[in-house]
């Protein structure tokens, strides 16, 4: 029954993404280019202080203290990834999250650079409930990270 239960769980899977896709072959869903098909399943985490912080791909993103491994704080649904206009940079976003405290929904944004491995690589919370994230990663090796640093 579990093997049954695997094999559906899989198959359902398939079909997301299929969907996901579209008819013809494209898709907004993974960024401007598509550049976020490869990170479509994949969550990312960092520990910064005494929280660990998840943010998974088109799903949700959560604050935890250090020593859990599920629930905690959620810091968002996915929403968008934009292009700064400026720098070409890739932003990544997750609204709608807790509400704080006397205070807003929480939220987290990724600012993208440039590496050959994905990998959250800093923490923050400028303003109460609002977390930035760095990040490094292939989606931002491109044509405009390549001409904003002249190579």
């Amino acid at each position: 029954a579990q093997d049954d239960a695997n094999a559906l769980k899989r198959k359902a899977r398939d079909l997301e993404d299929k969907i996901d896709i579209g008819e013809d072959g494209n898709s907004n869903k993974y960024g401007v280019d598509g550049e976020l098909y490869t990170l479509r399943k994949d969550c990312n985490s960092i520990t910064a202080g005494k929280y660990t912080y998840e943010l998974c791909m088109f799903k949700k993103a959560w604050q935890r203290e250090s020593s859990a491994k599920t629930g905690g704080t959620s810091l968002g649904q996915w929403d968008s990834i934009a292009i700064d206009e400026n720098t070409g940079s890739r932003i990544l976003k997750w609204k709608n999250g807790a509400k704080c405290w006397n205070g807003p929904q929480r939220s987290a944004t990724v600012f993208v650079t440039c590496g050959t491995k994905t990998r959250l690589i800093s923490a923050d919370e400028p303003n109460i409930c609002e977390y930035e994230f760095r990040m490094e990663s292939h989606i931002g090796c491109d044509e405009s990270f390549r001409i904003m640093n002249n190579l």
